[in-house]
């Protein structure tokens, strides 16, 4: 256990040293009620912007400065990594009664792309992970979740990775939206890295600083939540995407000539995304990260859609 312990710790030691901590500059944008931050960094401007408009959007739903005096903000922001490699940022609800959940979002910071969980392991190694989340949480299946709920919920726990967390030289991954509702059960597993590096990717060598030789910027990211910009018809818009839950997909379409933003919410299924409300219709299909396919506006005809990361 000392050896781990002490072995831990060269693992973080290293990772200290090779990445640069506040990398971005952090400041604050007052909004009508709430706050969020704001990440900056002269030699980054576009980065910061990327990060900025994702998260903005993620959590009030808004690009926040053309609306700062009529928007709010139902969460608190924690920076957990600020370096070089990655800002890692977790978004809580200022209410636990609201009806939102906990954000944890990691953005690569030579990029501002949003780093998912299958971007950090390799293929077999992502395997392994899903064993071992299933061995974590097995006592706490076979004691709160009835019998004919417990392949679901297995399922469930393998298939639902999107909802992590990074911090310095720990991943940790949420699993409690598997769980029926108000399980008294922490379904959380913490992983440091240096015991499983052998099951990270290039892409997650380069993230925690094991391998300084990697180049952030030529990192591409498999992950499907991100911040996807291009055209509907012939106005510029924002496409901001949230991890995949249950094969439903939720995000934001914001219209940057308007500043209109619209809530989508829909099922995904064979990289098909349909998502349908008072606003109108949205049928696309998100592969090798491009967003292509119709929007029909309400009592309008159908506009082309041409998006990418």
């Amino acid at each position: 256990m000392r050896t781990l312990f002490l072995s831990i710790l060269a693992c973080l030691s290293t990772f200290l040293l090779t990445a640069q901590d506040n990398y971005f500059k952090v400041s604050t944008l007052n909004l009508k009620d709430g706050s969020v931050p704001v990440f900056s960094n002269k030699k980054a401007k576009k980065v910061s912007k990327r990060i900025n408009e994702y998260l903005q959007l993620a959590t009030v739903g808004s690009l926040a400065e053309p609306h700062k005096d009529s928007i709010t903000c139902a969460y608190d922001y924690v920076i957990l990594q600020n370096n070089n490699r990655c800002l890692s940022v977790r978004c809580t609800p200022i209410d636990s009664t609201l009806p939102v959940t906990t954000k944890s979002i990691a953005f690569n910071a030579a990029t501002g792309q949003v780093i998912g969980i299958t971007d950090l392991f390799s293929s077999t190694g992502l395997g392994e992970l899903k064993r071992m989340i299933l061995r974590q949480h097995a006592d706490a299946v076979a004691q709160y979740v009835p019998a004919e709920s417990k392949e679901e919920v297995n399922k469930c726990l393998k298939n639902n990775l999107g909802i992590f967390t990074l911090k310095q030289g720990i991943i940790s991954i949420q699993s409690a939206s598997c769980f029926p509702a108000n399980t008294p059960y922490r379904a959380v597993l913490d992983i440091p890295v240096q015991p499983v590096q052998n099951l990270l990717s290039n892409y997650g060598f380069g993230v925690f600083g094991l391998n300084p030789d990697v180049k952030m910027k030529k990192m591409v990211t498999n992950s499907l939540p991100n911040l996807y910009s291009g055209k509907i018809g012939s106005d510029a818009v924002l496409l901001q995407l949230d991890p995949v839950m249950d094969k439903t997909l939720s995000g934001v379409l914001y219209n940057v000539h308007t500043g209109k933003a619209i809530p989508v919410q829909g099922s995904f299924r064979s990289n098909h995304f349909d998502a349908e409300g008072s606003w109108g219709k949205f049928s696309v299909v998100i592969s090798n990260g491009m967003v292509q396919g119709n929007f029909r506006p309400t009592g309008g005809r159908p506009q082309t859609v041409n998006l990418e990361k």
